[in-house]
């Protein structure tokens, strides 16, 4: 009985022990790490605005944010940092260029000089890592070669490089006139059936399916339908996350079956399953040919599914990590480029005088035919206003 009894006030103990470490920790997270880090920046110099206990600076971010879309911009006015990003509008303006926010306890430094970018992205050291990314991102955007740090950078890199050399550009280029081609031929043949009505186009839908379109053609090959199934379910999950990343996350309400969670379970456990049926065709159709070559296809995905199976454990890929860079290829390409080229176009719509410019070197270069990569290589016009918007 007294063995019991000496056993009961230990594990008691201990228990009081692991809780009072764990409300230690919880302290210094949520109190003393946010001050500390508040007075250390300020002694250099760098402010920002107020840290509010777990939610930083969120609440701030979602009121500005709100307030922000329901302003309608003038379309003469190029300044669109008020409307997509009030919050570092705001505080740029208030506290300098360089500025320390947080997002719930997580902090980050906004940075606007173009010496301390190129000191960042050029080093070496390893002592500009990347963080430890939301999973909300992650569940969309995938742990890819953009979020990995150190020898899995590396590995994700080298077998990712051969995807992207000149040759292998050279041919996604005639993809993506063809994906190019369709899109204005669907356009002609509206026209053609509005007979000489007024017709609208919603540019930025159809820079997205263009993209979409791009992606999965240079992804996917001849499975590119398949892969604009995906396409769609990933960008369900991606508008699903997106508005909810201003929210105040609480460590380990990710594993809450809430009806947010729920749902966000469903759509990446489509995005995913959907994946693995696309890479188990690819590994199926290689071994109906024999596969004597050893090759998968000439696009990302072919990439990716000979790293899975090569015996060199520095070159090889998991099913999990093929997933999750095929996410990293979609995310990365899709509305960034269809924004960019709807914006690129709202421009030249401005200034009509530069559609003439561009319109007279692509007729120049290209005649009346489909452009390959030696004459896009020679628009130096067009490249530089792209360049130049972006």
């Amino acid at each position: 009985m007294m063995v019991f009894t000496y056993v009961g006030y230990f594990a008691a103990g201990l228990a009081v022990q692991v809780l009072v470490a764990k409300i230690l920790k919880l302290c210094w997270i949520v109190l003393w790490r946010p001050y500390a880090l508040t007075k250390s920046f300020e002694k250099q110099g760098i402010k920002g605005p107020s840290y509010s206990i777990l939610h930083g600076t969120l609440p701030e971010m979602k009121t500005l944010l709100k307030a922000a879309n329901g302003v309608i911009l003038d379309t003469n006015c190029h300044d669109i940092a008020q409307r997509v990003q009030p919050h570092y509008n705001r505080w740029s303006a208030e506290y300098g260029e360089v500025f320390l926010f947080w997002r719930g306890v997580q902090p980050a430094i906004r940075i606007a000089d173009p010496k301390l970018a190129k000191q960042i992205l050029s080093d070496k050291s390893g002592a500009y890592a990347q963080p430890q990314f939301d999973h909300r991102l992650l569940s969309f955007a995938g742990n890819g070669v953009g979020q990995l740090n150190g020898p899995d950078w590396v590995r994700h890199r080298s077998i990712l490089t051969p995807a992207f050399t000149k040759d292998k550009l050279k041919l996604m280029t005639k993809r993506m006139a063809a994906c190019t081609i369709d899109m204005i031929d669907d356009w002609k043949n509206r026209a053609r059936i509005a007979d000489h009505q007024h017709i609208t186009i919603e540019m930025s839908e159809e820079f997205k399916k263009l993209t979409c379109d791009v992606i999965t053609h240079t992804a996917f090959g001849s499975n590119y339908v398949e892969g604009g199934e995906v396409f769609k379910a990933q960008d369900e999950l991606i508008h699903h996350c997106v508005a909810t990343m201003a929210d105040l996350y609480i460590p380990g309400s990710r594993f809450l079956p809430t009806p947010s969670n729920r749902q966000m379970w469903k759509m990446e456990n489509n995005v995913n399953n959907s994946l693995r049926r696309l890479i188990q065709g690819r590994l199926e159709s290689a071994q109906a040919r024999g596969n004597l070559d050893g090759c998968y296809g000439d696009d990302v995905l072919g990439l990716l599914v000979e790293a899975s199976k090569t015996t060199n454990k520095s070159l090889k890929l998991t099913m999990d990590e093929i997933i999750d860079e095929c996410k990293q290829f979609f995310f990365s390409g899709h509305e960034t480029t269809a924004k960019l080229l709807t914006w690129t176009v709202f421009l030249l719509s401005l200034h009509q005088e530069w559609q003439e410019r561009l319109r007279e070197e692509v007729l120049t270069e290209c005649g009346m035919g489909i452009p390959d990569a030696d004459m896009v290589s020679k628009l130096k016009l067009v490249n530089y206003t792209i360049i130049f918007f972006f």
